[in-house]
């Protein structure tokens, strides 16, 4: 039997509570400095969302941010809301390989 690849579409809600005080305009001036060009909050909610969303929000350290809790940024909540196969195919290169 062939390998098949599969490609799936996973939507998330993600919620995160952060304290809004600790965004100072030094803090917004050196993360976009040193890391990426964020000019607001919602940037940066934005960008743990997505750090979430992939699995590699750390409970300990988030480079740029430092201890969450240094900056009373934790994740309320993350829920698949939709998941969808979109194609699915079999490789030239994979018939054969069903090892």
């Amino acid at each position: 039997m062939p390998i098949k690849t599969f490609e799936i579409e996973v939507a998330q809600k993600v919620i995160i509570k952060l304290d809004t005080d600790k965004f100072t305009p030094e803090f917004m001036e050196e993360f976009s400095d040193n890391f990426y060009a964020m000019y607001s909050i919602e940037d940066h909610v934005e960008h743990l969302a997505q750090l979430e969303a992939r699995g590699i929000l750390n409970d300990d350290f988030i480079e740029g941010y430092g201890p969450p809790q240094d900056m009373g940024i934790s994740v309320v909540d993350t829920t698949v809301t939709e998941m969808q196969i979109i194609d699915s195919y079999v490789l030239a290169d994979d018939i054969g390989n069903d090892k």
